[in-house]
């Protein structure tokens, strides 16, 4: 009887030594992978980078670029990182750049980004662009006034179009909003914007906010205070811009905003 008991207890008892077999073959593999013979990668896509890596990726390409001016290679290279928009990924990491003083690297992005979004305008048909891992050549010959037509110089530097006062009370005050475009009214993305004022300076880029626009930027101003703003290296200079004074319903006077559009 008490035999009967005594084996009905080691029944009961959970069977310890698979447990411990399972915890150390675990920490045996843990040890063999991460340390003995950790995994290394080798020839990996650069859509598979981490973003850290993308962002080295793409700087080393606005570099290059800087160097030997050939848009359609570093949009080949580019298109490798399979980014969504990669005008407006170059765009940010321009105002990343920016942010922590790298102004070398701002402007090289920026370049980039607007040297692709001047290309995918340029000849959609038999240009590669950002965005596809293939370049596409067209086999039809070109038409006789196309060839004729030269296209716009995509160096032309920028100037303002268009100037309005904003007074709506649901805005935030002073705001300055900016609209880029190019020759053909569409919006580019990645043109650097700087602004000055007495004792100040900032920089920044079209295309950080899509949802609005690719050509879009904005800057908070300071009601009372006067500023300057250039669009673009070797844009024309706007000087004088600062909040108007608007009226609500109620007659109170409150800070509106400027809209300004730039085109070539």
């Amino acid at each position: 009887m008490e035999d009967d008991y005594l084996e009905r207890e080691e029944r009961r008892q959970p069977p310890w030594y698979l447990l411990t077999g399972l915890l150390l073959g675990l920490g045996l593999g843990l040890l063999i992978s991460l340390v003995i013979s950790p995994v290394t990668y080798k020839d990996t896509a650069p859509a598979a980078l981490a973003e850290e890596y993308k962002a080295d990726y793409r700087l080393s390409i606005a570099r290059a670029y800087r160097t030997n001016l050939d848009v359609v290679r570093a949009s080949q290279r580019i298109a490798l990182l399979h980014d969504f928009s990669p005008v407006e990924s170059l765009a940010a990491q321009a105002q990343q750049a920016l942010s922590v003083g790298d102004e070398q690297a701002a402007r090289d992005l920026a370049s980039l980004a607007s040297a692709l979004s001047d290309l995918s305008m340029e000849s959609p048909a038999s240009t590669p662009v950002a965005g596809s891992t293939q370049g596409v050549t067209s086999t039809a010959p070109a038409a006789p006034e196309a060839a004729a037509s030269p296209g716009p110089a995509m160096d032309e530097p920028f100037v303002i179009v268009d100037r309005q006062p904003v007074c709506d009370v649901a805005q935030t005050p002073g705001l300055l909003q900016i609209e880029v475009r190019d020759s053909n009214g569409t919006p580019v993305p990645g043109i650097q914007i700087n602004v000055a004022w007495d004792g100040g300076l900032d920089t920044f880029f079209t295309g950080l906010k899509p949802a609005v626009s690719a050509g879009y930027a904005d800057f908070q101003m300071t009601p009372g205070v006067s500023y300057s703003l250039r669009v673009g290296d070797g844009g024309e200079t706007v000087n004088g811009l600062s909040a108007p004074d608007c009226v609500d319903g109620g007659g109170a006077i409150f800070a509106g905003g400027l809209y300004l559009v730039f085109g070539r």
